[in-house]
């Protein structure tokens, strides 16, 4: 799959399954937090979704294209706005009018090209911190790319942990979709880097508007309650790719007092018991690949081999009772086939000097073992750190 990349010229060949690798980390930049201005256009759109079938994911991107097109055919040029000029036509002089246009994205600087779509489709449904780790690995890297993202529940409910968003950032591009916790990992990361954000709250009534005026009606359209995904996300991801203001979309009271994201649990960093016989609460993320487990604990690579140095044993339980012996190891390799281990990963936590740890079975899939390959959000387990001479038993999940 070609994508492109931070530099405007560079493309890259990336292969995207469930199991991803994080894209290298670059410092941020002094530009304005002002949505594309001073980087590259946008050229990727991406879309993340727990949908079980392409026909709706290939529906919202439809959308996304024609509501982009649309605005950027009728942006005007800044000598227009300015100093007037060619007349407007009269959808642009409606535009215009309702809406704010990024100067950036006007012909008179260059409109935005057409934009590469991306279409990850592989979210287990309503797991929505999955979501959040795909979001987060995706963007951390430097981008002006738009993201669209659908996870449930919550996505078209209009409860208040659940405002239909546009997440709006300076070096990570801008992400629309609900408040739902899909969010919670990307911002922890901004707020660790002190990292301007802003979140709004999307005005059901402007992108009625614009959708009204694309179709030439006099009212406003009024949206659907239950495809959120294209009848808004994808009309207002369109509308800021193809050059409208994240602002003109929002409510009067988000565009003042922007919104606070939901985090979920999982967002949050747990501590690794250090005391033999201390349990901490954790939570395991299913892996869809391998069926490993991502726990929302994290080490660097210097406290990681610090820790190794001390030949720790942990113990993991369920809420159901099962429990695994879990050496901490480098790699798979210094386990037996089919025994269970602790490692540190290759997924970056929000705090970047970090990873996340994993458990899995060497050549098994530790998730289905313990009953937990079908969990739409991350299991609550319990990690326990034994003593470092326990010998270690085999496997025996019906204890």
């Amino acid at each position: 799959m070609s994508v492109t990349g931070f530099y405007p010229n560079a493309r890259v060949n990336l292969a995207f399954s469930g199991k991803r690798d994080v894209m290298p980390h670059r410092p941020a930049s002094s530009v304005s937090v002002k949505f594309g201005r001073e980087q590259r256009p946008t050229n990727n759109i991406w879309t993340l979704t727990d949908f079980n079938d392409q026909t709706s994911n290939a529906r919202a991107y439809q959308r996304f294209q024609e509501v982009r097109e649309f605005v950027s055919a009728n942006a005007p040029a800044l000598t227009q706005l300015k100093k007037g000029g060619i007349p407007l036509s009269a959808q642009s002089r409606q535009l215009t009018k309702a809406f704010s246009f990024n100067p950036d994205k006007t012909p008179a600087t260059g409109a935005v090209g057409q934009p590469e779509h991306i279409d990850i489709a592989d979210i287990p449904a309503r797991n929505i911190d999955y979501a959040s780790q795909a979001l987060f690995e995706l963007a951390q890297d430097h981008n002006k790319d738009v993201f669209i993202h659908v996870t449930d529940p919550g996505v078209g409910s209009g409860k208040k942990a659940h405002e239909r968003s546009i997440l709006v950032t300076r070096n990570h591009g801008v992400h629309v979709g609900p408040n739902n916790g899909t969010l919670g990992l990307l911002t922890q990361f901004l707020k660790r880097n002190n990292e301007p954000y802003k979140l709004l709250e999307i005005d059901l009534n402007k992108t009625n508007k614009l959708e009204a005026i694309r179709h030439g009606k006099a009212d406003k359209v009024d949206t659907g309650s239950t495809f959120h995904g294209r009848d808004v996300f994808a009309v207002a991801a369109g509308a800021i790719a193809g050059g409208l203001t994240p602002e003109s979309l929002a409510t009067d009271e988000s565009n003042l007092n922007p919104i606070e994201p939901v985090v979920s649990d999982y967002g949050h960093l747990a501590e690794l018991p250090t005391q033999p016989g201390q349990d901490v609460d954790v939570r395991a993320n299913r892996d869809n690949t391998a069926g490993n487990l991502v726990l929302n604990a994290a080490l660097s690579q210097g406290e990681f081999d610090a820790l190794l140095a001390k030949n720790p044993v942990f113990t993991l339980t369920t809420d159901q009772g099962k429990s695994l012996k879990l050496p901490l190891k480098r790699t798979f390799g210094q386990v037996n086939q089919g025994e269970p281990l602790i490692y540190l990963g290759s997924k970056r936590s929000p705090d970047l000097s970090k990873r996340f740890l994993e458990v899995a079975l060497n050549c098994g899939d530790v998730a289905q073992s313990l009953g937990l390959d079908k969990q739409e959000k991350p299991a609550r387990i319990k990690l326990a750190l034994t003593q470092q001479d326990e010998p270690r038993k085999s496997l025996n999940l019906d204890a």
